[in-house]
């Protein structure tokens, strides 16, 4: 069984220069000696997730923000690629 955490950080889009919260996925270690370390899966953007969902279901906070040209977005990329969960997470 896979255990995922995630990882926040703010930032400041590139293209619409709207402070976000981005997030980074991170799936914990299978080796029982550094059960602490995960390794980067994925990051996500809110506007990017908002432009993926049924116009009737999106975020209102992001409504004007109807395309994104910065792909992939080099924020995305921004996350250490291995965490340790005991020192990133204080």
């Amino acid at each position: 069984m896979k255990y995922i955490t995630t990882l926040t950080k703010q930032a400041v889009c590139p293209l619409w220069e709207e402070k976000i919260s981005l997030t980074g996925k991170y799936c914990f270690s299978t080796n029982e000696n550094k059960p602490y370390e995960a390794t980067f899966m994925y990051a996500s953007c809110p506007i990017l997730e908002n432009l993926k969902l049924p116009k009737d279901k999106r975020n209102k906070d992001y409504e004007l923000f109807w395309y994104c040209n910065y792909n992939p977005c080099k924020l995305l990329e921004d996350f250490k690629p291995l965490i340790d969960v005991r020192k990133d997470f204080q």
